[in-house]
């Protein structure tokens, strides 16, 4: 764009004005071949540098977005780190998905009972010295027994 402005703002690259005395086949009034070749140039320049960015200015302007975003959950993920809940590993947790298939094979037959109380392995009194609650079947179908204690 600078080279465009120049092309036609500089005395020596812009040609002489038009006039109606000048005749069309009087080429020597016209503008010479460097400044023809000058415009020509700056104009293919223009034509590159805007054909390269402008198809792709919404993608990168899209991109800024998402690694602003990024950037963002990176300070709530670093704030937040304190609050977490830390674990420490106990095994590969591919060794849990296996126990978890291997019994899942073996009880295939199984039948399901109708009393949800059924499926615990451990007692009512066992989970009331521990401290936790037991989650029925029940909970899932119907969030207002969840609050019933």
């Amino acid at each position: 764009m600078c080279l465009l402005t120049l092309a036609v703002s500089l005395p020596t690259r812009r040609p002489p004005s038009c006039d109606k005395s000048v005749n069309e086949l009087d080429y020597d009034k016209w503008a010479s071949k460097f400044q023809v070749g000058f415009f020509y140039c700056a104009l293919y320049i223009t034509a590159l540098g805007t054909g390269d960015t402008k198809p792709n200015i919404f993608t990168m302007g899209a991109d800024y977005l998402p690694t602003l975003g990024l950037g963002v959950s990176i300070v709530v993920f670093l704030v937040g780190t304190p609050y977490y809940r830390h674990k420490a590993t106990s095994g590969s947790p591919l060794t849990n998905v296996a126990r978890v298939l291997v019994a899942v094979m073996r009880k295939r037959k199984e039948v399901v009972p109708n009393d949800p109380k059924e499926l615990y392995e451990v007692t009512l009194d066992q989970y009331n010295n521990s401290g936790k609650l037991r989650a029925d079947r029940g909970h899932l179908c119907n969030p207002e027994s969840a609050f019933k204690l």
